[in-house]
């Protein structure tokens, strides 16, 4: 009997990215967002007023999560505040 080669696996559906936190300062807003890159992990992703300026991708969840939190922290020492 021959042998038949696997199908190729469809590309995972595109996940919607996950909103974490918005900061503002001095009429400027920084947005930060948690990206699910399928097998390859996941990316924390922030963006100043719509400019992506830094994507910063790990293995795991978690590991995302506490850089994006890492940058809030800094950022709010900086003088950003909470957005309403």
């Amino acid at each position: 009997m021959p042998r038949v080669p696997p199908k190729p696996s469809l590309p995972p559906k595109a996940r919607r990215p996950e909103w974490l936190w918005s900061l503002q300062k001095a009429g400027r807003r920084i947005d930060c967002e948690l990206h699910s890159n399928g097998r390859a992990g996941w990316e924390c992703r922030l963006f100043d007023e719509d400019w992506l300026i830094e994507g910063y991708p790990v293995r795991r969840r978690a590991d995302a999560l506490a850089h994006a939190e890492e940058q809030r922290q800094k950022l709010k020492r900086e003088g950003w505040t909470a957005c309403d």
